[in-house]
């Protein structure tokens, strides 16, 4: 009987409609914390950029900084230039990275060298998740938009869009096979 049951079962695949209501989505959701210096100009904008690239993708997507001012929002230029690509940082509140942030991701990017081994003294899981976000760029770091002009901001924006681009070729199949499974 049992031999049966497994055989009929094997043979009928699940219908997708039965579940469907009960699955928000087939991959779990990644966590993915990008941080800069200030959390108002380099990193909402990569947040954003990166939410807009990997939208299909289950993911969320958090920034923060290193020497943030807790509560401020998206710097005016850094919005301007997102928005000049039909894209908002806002609502965006700038907060502290902390070491329980860095715990929580599942992948931590940064601009800079210097900002790894910052977020990697406040958690030393972050060693292993932390990548810079030029890492798939040729490992091009994004400096900060100096100085600070429209002008700066958009070539900085054109940066971090790259990366996020490079990024996405690269996890792009990883994620493409894994919903295959």
């Amino acid at each position: 009987m049992a031999d049966a049951f497994l055989q009929l079962h094997r043979a009928t695949p699940p219908d997708p409609a039965v579940f469907a209501p009960r699955m928000v989505s087939p991959l779990p959701r990644v966590h993915v914390l990008i941080v800069c210096a200030g959390n108002v100009r380099r990193s909402p904008m990569a947040a954003a950029l990166w939410r807009h690239r990997f939208r299909e993708q289950p993911m969320l997507v958090q920034s923060a900084g290193l020497n943030a001012l807790n509560g401020l929002g998206i710097d005016p230029r850094a919005e301007a230039a997102l928005a000049a690509r039909g894209l908002s940082g806002r609502p965006h509140v700038a907060r502290q990275v902390t070491g329980a942030l860095v715990e929580a991701a599942d992948m931590v990017l940064v601009m800079d060298c210097a900002q790894a081994i910052a977020v990697q003294a406040l958690s030393p899981c972050a060693s292993g998740r932390t990548f810079t976000l030029g890492k798939w760029s040729g490992g091009a770091e994004i400096p900060d938009p100096h100085p600070y002009t429209a002008d700066a901001y958009a070539r900085v924006c054109s940066l971090i869009e790259r990366a996020v681009d490079d990024w996405y070729e690269q996890l792009n199949g990883r994620v493409a096979a894994a919903t295959m499974m």
